[in-house]
């Protein structure tokens, strides 16, 4: 998170303060802004949506990615390596989130199916 300051990263995404820190908020339709960046803690805040977090929540509810795309895409544009996942243990991880899916698929079945 410290890579990529949260400043840096409203300005690439179009967010130009009208003040210092101030912008129109990019996750609903304003005329005045009501969206803070706080570059010495790295974080955000919108005071008309509640909308709140750091540099990784901003470019998840810009980009609607989940919390890993995320970070990899802001390690990308930072140019910082991200650690390989072993081969077998992705396999593994793929194996047990098939298994959830068909538990809850089964369970959803008799629950509400029936």
């Amino acid at each position: 998170v410290q890579a990529v300051p949260m400043q840096a990263a409203a300005e690439r995404y179009g967010l130009n303060p009208d003040r210092p820190g101030w912008c129109c908020c990019p996750f609903h339709s304003e005329k005045t802004p009501s969206f803070k960046v706080y570059p010495g803690t790295g974080g955000f805040y919108c005071f008309g949506c509640g909308a709140a977090g750091d540099v990784i929540n901003f470019v998840r509810k810009y980009n609607n990615l989940g919390y890993v795309e995320s970070v990899k895409q802001l390690a990308a544009r930072a140019g910082m390596p991200l650690p390989e996942e072993d081969d077998r243990e992705s396999r593994a991880r793929q194996r047990l989130l098939e298994i959830n899916r068909c538990a809850a698929r089964y369970f959803y079945e008799n629950l509400f199916c029936q």
